[in-house]
């Protein structure tokens, strides 16, 4: 028996499609309904709206369709992927002219001359400025043309195609997963979250530069080892393949630096800026920016003085060079097809809504987290993704009392870190390809570096990434110093005010009315300020009933049913502030059978002691070194609080 050999990158997103056809058969379809965000200007899912539709499987036929659909929609005739493709193609024949110049490889003699020695700072810098564009504008289809540019001066450097390929992917990849202002991410989020994008910037910071370094060090390491022994490449077996192909018009002697070898290269990298420009400032996309590259290359060929058929024909070999990259584009797009036209995407969804509804703080970051990364997978496009769950996930954090920057970030953290490795992105599997690095290698060894941001555990640094990174908001599980108190850790419900400030009878009405939302379903003030008359407050008023719902922080939800009801449900609302003042005025806790003594920063003995109250907790507790609260039951069994 023949030794395995692993698929290549056609025949596992065939096989990726053919799975989620199945689960189209599986999973029960379902929609949300969707609304205009005038502010995105899309439409957007409505949180608590989903419900089942008619099922659509798909079948072989659609399975075979999928590239094509992926390319443009048949039915609509509305462009996908094809937009994309037609883009690499124009790359390929732009690049081929200029490489036919012999400036590009005129350029790359001149460049490791004059860094020779110092070859392995061009990735530190390259890889600064792709994270620019990836933080700045979310640079990902657009970083396709600097591949085929990067290749031959690493392979000139006495590196490989890994090392070239990861640059750019790595680079640009880390610069979006850190987004701080990309509008494609960062912005979209943000608006669909219903917060300003600039809220959490400061983590999204620290997560770029630690992801940044991370990747930097993991790059460089693998490169010095490929320089020093070029057989621990992890594509070695393909070395003289790659030379031949990126090298081989290379003569033996040192291509002249003409001055017109020199116009072109600067015409080559003003297209580059121009592209940039564009996409950053002028929102150019992909019509756009191939227009400028085909007639740069026009430009590019008539400074050369090529005949006609000798730049068409130039042309067409350098399209015909990456016709392979834009066919995985569209067979890539084509799992997302099958999944919308088998209505799976919104129930996938609905899923991940159901597994963080009523999650504690800690877990609900966590389990959100790790939701956006298999959301990732089905759904590479980061502005597509923030668009589907943001509107879902971001009301749900209010329950939980996360951040919504929170949110974004592990949002645009999943998403990133999943865009470095998903066989569904075109930009990893187009870069790849242009790079002639095959997928399942690069994924063996780019998963280490993957671990290591998702982590943050590398070379001394231990950020423990960004789910550990996102909990320093978050509020702790007990008290301090070791202390836990399973009471405290799972609070009830927001404090939302000072019970002091509100004469007795307010306080009661309160607690009346906290006690009453949550035992039952109210669908309006004016049945619940009945059931209060009937408790005894006979006169009190609609206005006066509205405001201790405003007191009490009481929300509408939907029920099981989907009608809208008043809740202060533990589950989907959590007491952030009680933790939070436990966690931050407690000094130390010393106990015994009898007493449990609380000593708390000086003049905050009397709000712990009310928190504690608040949760009707039977014992002792010492305020400051003067008062002690004793908490006891009543004959009737309600908790009650004398002061000494």
């Amino acid at each position: 028996m023949g030794k395995f050999k692993f698929p290549s990158a056609y025949t596992i997103l065939f096989f990726l499609i053919a799975i989620v056809a199945v689960l189209t058969w599986i999973i029960p379809a379902g929609q949300y309904h969707m609304a205009m965000n005038e502010a995105l200007g899309k439409e957007v899912p409505v949180a608590g709206t989903y419900a089942h539709v008619e099922a659509n499987p798909q079948g072989l036929i659609s399975v075979l369709m999928a590239p094509i659909a992926g390319l443009y929609d048949p039915d609509s005739g509305q462009a996908r992927a094809i937009d994309v493709a037609l883009f690499i193609l124009i790359i390929g024949g732009f690049l081929g002219i200029v490489t036919k110049t012999g400036a590009i490889d005129a350029g790359i003699e001149r460049v490791t001359t004059r860094l020779r020695g110092r070859e392995e700072w061009m990735i530190p810098i390259l890889m600064a400025l792709f994270a620019a564009g990836g933080t700045i504008y979310g640079m990902a289809e657009e970083s396709l043309p600097f591949y085929t540019l990067l290749v031959p001066v690493m392979l000139a450097a006495r590196f490989d195609p890994v090392v070239a390929a990861s640059t750019v992917l790595l680079g640009a990849g880390i610069g979006t997963l850190g987004s701080t202002i990309n509008p494609f991410a960062t912005v979209i989020a943000a608006n669909a979250a219903g917060i300003p994008f600039t809220n959490g910037i400061t983590l999204r910071v620290v997560v770029l530069v630690i992801g940044w370094i991370i990747c930097v060090t993991w790059v460089m390491r693998y490169a010095r080892k490929v320089r020093k022994e070029p057989s621990l490449s992890i594509i070695a077996d393909k070395q003289e393949e790659n030379l031949a192909h990126f090298l081989g018009n290379k003569s033996e002697q040192a291509l002249e630096f003409t001055p017109v070898r020199k116009i072109i290269l600067v015409i080559f990298a003003l297209t580059f800026a121009v592209m940039i420009y564009g996409v950053a400032v002028l929102g150019w996309w992909m019509a756009e920016i191939s227009t400028v590259f085909l007639a740069s290359a026009i430009i590019i060929g008539l400074i050369a003085r090529m005949s006609e058929e000798e730049l068409t024909s130039t042309f067409i070999n350098g399209a015909r060079d990456l016709l392979g990259v834009a066919l995985i584009i569209g067979i890539a797009r084509g799992i997302v097809v099958i999944m919308d036209k088998g209505m799976i995407t919104h129930t996938i969804l609905h899923y991940a809504e159901g597994m963080v509804t009523g999650l504690s703080t800690v877990a609900f970051i966590n389990v959100m987290y790790w939701l956006e990364v298999v959301l990732s997978f089905l759904v590479p496009s980061s502005s597509g993704l923030a668009v589907l769950t943001m509107p879902i996930m971001a009301p749900l954090a209010d329950f939980a009392n996360v951040n919504r920057d929170l949110v974004v970030t592990a949002y645009q953290s999943a998403s990133g870190i999943v865009n470095l490795i998903t066989p569904t992105s075109a930009v990893v599997m187009g870069g790849l390809a242009i790079a002639h690095v095959p997928y399942v290698r690069y994924l063996k060894w780019v998963c280490a570096a993957a671990w290591d941001i998702n982590s943050g555990n590398y070379g001394g640094i231990k950020s423990g990434g960004i789910v550990v990174i996102c909990r320093m908001a978050l509020p702790l599980s007990g008290l301090r110093n070791g202390v836990v108190s399973p009471v405290i850790s799972r609070t009830e419900y927001r404090i939302m005010m000072d019970y002091e400030d509100f004469s007795p009878k307010e306080q009661l009405q309160l607690t009346v009315c906290q006690r009453l939302i949550a035992e039952k379903s109210y669908f309006s003030q004016e049945e619940l300020r009945r059931d209060l008359q009937e408790r005894g407050f006979e006169t009190i008023s609609q206005s006066t009933v509205s405001r201790l719902l405003n007191l009490l922080g009481v929300i509408k939800i939907r029920n099981a049913k989907g009608l809208k009801v008043y809740s202060l449900n533990p589950q989907l609302r959590p007491a952030p502030d009680a933790a939070r003042t436990v966690s931050e005025m407690v000094v130390s806790v010393e106990h015994n059978r009898e007493f449990i003594l609380i000593h708390t920063v000086a003049g905050y003995g009397r709000a712990v002691a009310r928190v504690l109250d608040y949760h009707q907790l039977p014992g002792n507790f010492r305020r400051g070194g003067r008062k002690q609260y004793r908490l006891g039951r009543s004959s009737d069994g309600e908790a009650c609080r004398s002061g000494a």
